[in-house]
């Protein structure tokens, strides 16, 4: 469905996302190349220690989540509800 390798890059860290299918792509707009640096203003690294804030977006239907994507950094607006409900079976959890 997708893989996530941690980089660094624009002084800061994220996650390199690849391997995208089209679904993901499709619903939340994140391309094979970007790397996700924050979500909600939250760095992916303060999320990855707080699974539970983590999860707690999973209801969120427009949620920031910033991306550095062809050497720029942007905005996009993730519908993480919709995302939750396609990805969370596939890890043997419910939405």
């Amino acid at each position: 469905m997708f893989g996530a390798v941690p980089v660094n890059v624009a002084g800061g860290s994220g996650f390199k996302m690849n391997n995208l299918s089209a679904d993901i792509k499709m619903m939340a707009d994140i391309r094979d190349g970007d790397v996700v640096m924050q979500v909600d203003g939250l760095s992916v690294q303060d999320l990855m220690s707080n699974p539970i804030k983590l999860m707690s977006y999973s209801t969120a239907t427009s949620l920031p989540v910033t991306v550095m994507r062809n050497g720029r950094q942007e905005t996009i607006y993730v519908n993480a509800a919709s995302l939750s409900a396609k990805m969370l079976p596939t890890f043997g959890l419910k939405p």
